[in-house]
């Protein structure tokens, strides 16, 4: 019991039940409003099999946006784990190079040397020359976007595992690959792979003091990092650091996802949005935004509109539900990007020394299919003691102490008018008011335990 009224013969033992039709909790992602407050959280969650035994999987869901605290906290939550497979749409090449055969070693390492290429050029737009070497060149990426530590790594690795040799001079680099022999020359696929900077791809030169100038690195535009902004919060990837060693991304490659939609025929507005600075979508959404993040509760219906989303996650990534449009989008962003994973993860697992914990890191609604296959095709068991929940934003939280004044008043107001008589010389109370009046007490009273824990909700 959390605090006591003698003038009310009824406990706040039935706040939990009371709680449950209130707030439903997702599996994965829930929020909470009420009055003034409201917050938003995402779930980690273990898989294991039936025995106990072999490595312990973890579903662990985010969301691109959300308080600097709550990105700490997965980070330290996800650094406990062995390997970590991220989510990250990112260029074909950026995935390492691999293959059956050496026709298709040879294509791969090719993908990967034009997505170094890229990299490459970039470097030399922002610092007015080309990296010294391949390791300044990750060092430059990783400082704008960490994701890119790893890809860069493996794109520097051809698909026989030989490293890329590298040499620059002055306005001109080589990038070499000696094919499948490991050695200069040769033919079919032990044909040397050679990209050289061509003048008709190179990046203007740029001296380095109009390099460095705010100008010329004027920074793209980008819907996340303007929401963010709207609602005083981080962004993901700004927040966590992606270039380790046990992080590895796990996605389908950029060019893999447009071509899938194209032939489904699908024009989807959520890549347009994220790939398309300059298209007519994007301007529509940061002109609303512009106004909308100015409203006074703009956070709460924000923060709203994502736990609205959460509940209805699992349809949303159900090939089956929705409009036909929908559902062929949905089948590529979430359907056919989540099993690149699963291969990925499947094929961990059947290694000679597969890790002890592996936590695949990706959006929140992706999760519920996760589950699905994690038990269906890999025959797993969700351990739902294991549940862990982060905060990813609130508005409107108070201190306890103010808290267990709103608690107090609370139940007091209930108890006042369930006990109501004809003494109590005031207008007798509804039920429906005092049924309002209820659910007021027990959310505050659920609140206030909620306090010696870090949990938005209950156990």
């Amino acid at each position: 019991m959390l605090f006591s009224l003698t003038t009310c013969s009824a406990t706040l033992l039935i706040a939990s039940s009371v709680l449950a039709q209130v707030a439903p909790q997702p599996r994965f992602m829930r929020s909470e409003s009420f009055e003034k407050f409201a917050a938003f959280e995402t779930s980690a969650v273990a898989y294991q099999r039936a025995d106990g035994t072999g490595p312990t999987i973890w579903l662990v869901g985010a969301v691109h946006i959300g308080d600097a605290k709550y990105y700490e906290r997965l980070e330290q939550f996800l650094d406990a784990k062995d390997l970590v497979l991220f989510e990250s749409v990112l260029p074909r090449g950026a995935f390492g190079a691999s293959g059956e055969t050496d026709a298709e070693r040879q294509r791969s390492t090719q993908d990967a040397m034009l997505f170094m290429r890229g990299i490459l050029e970039r470097y030399a737009r922002e610092q007015g020359h080309y990296p010294k070497t391949l390791i300044e060149a990750r060092d430059f990426a990783t400082d704008e976007d960490s994701r890119y530590a790893r890809p860069v790594e493996l794109s520097w690795i051809d698909a026989w595992g030989a490293p890329l040799s590298y040499t620059v001079d002055g306005d001109a680099y080589r990038l070499v690959s000696n094919g499948s022999d490991g050695a200069e020359g040769g033919a079919g696929t032990a044909l040397d792979l050679v990209l050289i900077a061509r003048a008709d791809l190179r990046a203007p030169k740029v001296d380095k003091e109009l390099a460095a100038s705010p100008q010329h690195r004027k920074p793209k535009g980008d819907l996340y990092k303007d929401l963010a902004d709207a609602l005083g919060v981080s962004l993901q990837v700004k927040e966590m650091r992606y270039d380790k060693a046990n992080w590895m991304p796990a996605d389908m490659p950029l060019e893999s996802v447009l071509d899938r939609l194209e032939a489904k025929g699908v024009r989807s507005a959520t890549v347009e949005m994220l790939t398309r600075e300059d298209s007519l979508l994007n301007g529509v959404v940061r002109f609303a935004l512009s106004f909308a993040s100015k409203l006074p509760d703009f956070k709460r219906v924000v923060i709203e509109a994502l736990g609205s989303a959460g509940s209805g996650a699992s349809n949303r990534a159900d090939p089956r539900a929705g409009r036909e449009e929908a559902k062929d989008e949905m089948s590529v962003i979430i359907g056919e990007r989540n099993r690149a994973v699963l291969e990925l993860l499947r094929s961990t697992l059947d290694s000679d020394s597969p890790p002890s914990s592996i936590a695949i890191f990706y959006g929140a609604a992706h999760m519920p299919q996760f589950d699905e296959k994690l038990v269906s095709e890999f025959g797993l068991t969700r351990v739902d003691s294991s549940y862990r929940w982060f905060r990813a934003m609130e508005v409107g939280e108070v201190s306890r102490e103010t808290l267990r004044a709103q608690a107090v008043a609370a139940a007091a107001a209930w108890c006042a008018a369930e006990s109501w008589t004809i003494e109590s010389k005031t207008k007798k109370p509804s039920p429906k008011r005092v049924a309002a009046l209820q659910r007021r007490a027990a959310h505050f009273a659920w609140r206030l335990e909620a306090t010696k824990t870090d949990a938005l909700f209950a156990p």
